[in-house]
Protein backbone atom coordinates (compact mmCIF):
# COMPACT_ATOMS: atom_id res chain seq x y z
CA UNK A 1 0.00 0.00 0.00
CA UNK A 2 1.63 3.25 -1.12
CA UNK A 3 0.19 6.61 -0.16
CA UNK A 4 2.13 9.84 -0.26
CA UNK A 5 1.53 13.54 0.22
CA UNK A 6 4.44 15.45 -1.30
CA UNK A 7 6.65 12.38 -0.88
CA UNK A 8 5.72 11.81 2.78
CA UNK A 9 4.08 8.41 3.45
CA UNK A 10 0.63 8.51 5.06
CA UNK A 11 -1.40 5.70 6.60
CA UNK A 12 -5.07 6.07 5.70
CA UNK A 13 -7.52 3.78 3.95
CA UNK A 14 -9.72 6.47 2.40
CA UNK A 15 -9.06 9.98 1.14
CA UNK A 16 -10.08 12.27 4.00
CA UNK A 17 -12.01 15.49 3.37
CA UNK A 18 -9.26 17.25 5.34
CA UNK A 19 -7.11 16.91 2.22
CA UNK A 20 -8.52 20.32 1.28
CA UNK A 21 -6.77 21.90 4.27
CA UNK A 22 -3.35 21.18 2.73
CA UNK A 23 -3.54 24.06 0.27
CA UNK A 24 0.18 23.94 -0.60
CA UNK A 25 0.11 20.22 -1.53
CA UNK A 26 1.97 19.56 -4.80
CA UNK A 27 1.72 15.78 -5.26
CA UNK A 28 -0.92 13.30 -4.18
CA UNK A 29 -0.28 9.58 -4.62
CA UNK A 30 -2.93 7.14 -3.37
CA UNK A 31 -2.30 3.57 -4.43
CA UNK A 32 -3.55 0.25 -3.11
CA UNK A 33 -0.99 -2.48 -3.59
CA UNK A 34 -2.35 -4.65 -0.83
CA UNK A 35 -5.37 -6.86 -0.29
CA UNK A 36 -7.06 -4.19 1.80
CA UNK A 37 -9.93 -2.84 -0.25
CA UNK A 38 -10.26 0.87 0.33
CA UNK A 39 -13.65 2.46 -0.10
CA UNK A 40 -14.83 6.00 -0.30
CA UNK A 41 -14.87 8.77 -2.84
CA UNK A 42 -12.61 11.54 -4.01
CA UNK A 43 -13.68 14.43 -1.78
CA UNK A 44 -14.61 17.70 -3.48
CA UNK A 45 -12.28 19.44 -1.00
CA UNK A 46 -9.36 18.31 -3.16
CA UNK A 47 -10.21 21.36 -5.28
CA UNK A 48 -8.75 23.54 -2.49
CA UNK A 49 -5.27 22.10 -3.15
CA UNK A 50 -4.49 24.66 -5.87
CA UNK A 51 -0.75 23.90 -5.94
CA UNK A 52 -1.26 20.26 -7.00
CA UNK A 53 0.73 19.29 -10.08
CA UNK A 54 0.39 15.50 -9.90
CA UNK A 55 -2.54 13.34 -8.80
CA UNK A 56 -2.33 9.55 -8.92
CA UNK A 57 -5.24 7.59 -7.44
CA UNK A 58 -5.27 3.86 -8.06
CA UNK A 59 -7.47 2.20 -5.51
CA UNK A 60 -11.00 0.96 -4.90
CA UNK A 61 -12.29 4.53 -4.75
CA UNK A 62 -15.85 4.86 -6.07
CA UNK A 63 -18.17 7.73 -6.84
CA UNK A 64 -17.74 10.31 -9.53
CA UNK A 65 -14.91 12.59 -10.61
CA UNK A 66 -15.39 15.81 -8.64
CA UNK A 67 -15.93 18.90 -10.78
CA UNK A 68 -13.62 20.72 -8.35
CA UNK A 69 -10.64 19.04 -10.04
CA UNK A 70 -11.12 21.71 -12.71
CA UNK A 71 -9.85 24.27 -10.17
CA UNK A 72 -6.40 22.66 -10.09
CA UNK A 73 -4.95 24.77 -12.89
CA UNK A 74 -1.33 23.74 -12.15
CA UNK A 75 -2.13 20.06 -12.63
CA UNK A 76 0.07 18.33 -15.21
CA UNK A 77 -0.67 14.66 -14.42
CA UNK A 78 -4.06 13.18 -13.57
CA UNK A 79 -4.17 9.40 -13.32
CA UNK A 80 -7.24 7.72 -11.83
CA UNK A 81 -7.75 3.99 -12.33
CA UNK A 82 -10.45 2.99 -9.92
CA UNK A 83 -14.11 2.20 -9.88
CA UNK A 84 -15.28 5.69 -10.68
CA UNK A 85 -18.73 6.16 -12.20
CA UNK A 86 -20.75 9.00 -13.61
CA UNK A 87 -19.71 11.26 -16.45
CA UNK A 88 -16.53 13.16 -17.25
CA UNK A 89 -16.88 16.70 -15.88
CA UNK A 90 -16.45 19.45 -18.47
CA UNK A 91 -14.36 21.35 -15.89
CA UNK A 92 -11.42 19.04 -16.64
CA UNK A 93 -11.12 21.01 -19.89
CA UNK A 94 -9.87 23.98 -17.81
CA UNK A 95 -6.62 22.17 -16.95
CA UNK A 96 -4.49 23.78 -19.67
CA UNK A 97 -1.18 22.45 -18.24
CA UNK A 98 -2.37 18.84 -18.21
CA UNK A 99 0.05 16.58 -20.09
CA UNK A 100 -1.28 13.20 -18.90
CA UNK A 101 -4.97 12.34 -18.50
CA UNK A 102 -5.33 8.66 -17.74
CA UNK A 103 -8.74 7.47 -16.55
CA UNK A 104 -8.58 3.87 -17.72
CA UNK A 105 -10.36 1.03 -15.92
CA UNK A 106 -13.32 2.94 -14.53
CA UNK A 107 -17.03 2.88 -15.26
CA UNK A 108 -17.35 6.43 -16.56
CA UNK A 109 -20.07 6.80 -19.18
CA UNK A 110 -21.63 9.24 -21.59
CA UNK A 111 -19.97 11.43 -24.15
CA UNK A 112 -16.65 13.16 -23.62
CA UNK A 113 -17.23 16.90 -23.08
CA UNK A 114 -16.13 19.11 -25.96
CA UNK A 115 -14.17 21.20 -23.41
CA UNK A 116 -11.56 18.42 -23.34
CA UNK A 117 -10.54 19.75 -26.76
CA UNK A 118 -8.96 22.68 -24.87
CA UNK A 119 -6.28 20.36 -23.48
CA UNK A 120 -3.66 21.17 -26.10
CA UNK A 121 -0.69 20.22 -23.87
CA UNK A 122 -1.70 16.57 -23.61
CA UNK A 123 0.93 13.97 -24.42
CA UNK A 124 -1.14 11.03 -23.17
CA UNK A 125 -4.92 10.60 -23.24
CA UNK A 126 -6.01 7.16 -22.00
CA UNK A 127 -9.72 6.41 -21.66
CA UNK A 128 -10.12 2.72 -22.48
CA UNK A 129 -12.16 0.31 -20.35
CA UNK A 130 -14.92 2.81 -19.58
CA UNK A 131 -18.42 3.18 -21.00
CA UNK A 132 -17.96 6.23 -23.23
CA UNK A 133 -19.98 6.79 -26.36
CA UNK A 134 -19.54 9.22 -29.20
CA UNK A 135 -16.31 10.71 -30.43
CA UNK A 136 -13.12 12.06 -28.94
CA UNK A 137 -13.10 15.89 -29.12
CA UNK A 138 -11.10 16.99 -32.14
CA UNK A 139 -8.98 19.53 -30.25
CA UNK A 140 -7.25 16.69 -28.41
CA UNK A 141 -5.63 15.55 -31.63
CA UNK A 142 -3.91 18.89 -32.26
CA UNK A 143 -0.88 17.97 -30.19
CA UNK A 144 1.75 16.46 -32.49
CA UNK A 145 3.13 14.08 -29.89
CA UNK A 146 -0.09 12.86 -28.30
CA UNK A 147 -0.71 9.20 -27.58
CA UNK A 148 -4.39 8.30 -27.44
CA UNK A 149 -5.50 5.01 -25.92
CA UNK A 150 -9.20 4.29 -26.46
CA UNK A 151 -11.61 1.43 -27.04
CA UNK A 152 -11.84 1.02 -30.80
CA UNK A 153 -15.21 -0.69 -30.69
CA UNK A 154 -16.85 1.94 -28.50
CA UNK A 155 -15.15 5.30 -28.97
CA UNK A 156 -14.77 7.20 -32.21
CA UNK A 157 -11.70 9.23 -32.99
CA UNK A 158 -12.40 10.72 -36.40
CA UNK A 159 -9.60 13.25 -36.07
CA UNK A 160 -7.01 10.64 -35.13
CA UNK A 161 -4.45 9.38 -37.57
CA UNK A 162 -3.10 7.41 -34.64
CA UNK A 163 -3.78 3.65 -34.66
CA UNK A 164 -6.29 2.46 -32.11
CA UNK A 165 -4.63 0.82 -29.08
Amino acid sequence: MNRYLDGVPINVSTIPTEIGLITNLKEFFFDSMSEILERGTIPSEIGNCRELTDVYIDSQITGSIPTELGLLTKLSTLIMGNRLKGTMPSEIGQLKKLTVLDIRYNQIEGTLPSELGNLRSLDRFAIQHNKFSGSIPSGICESESIRIDYDCTVDECQCCDIPCT
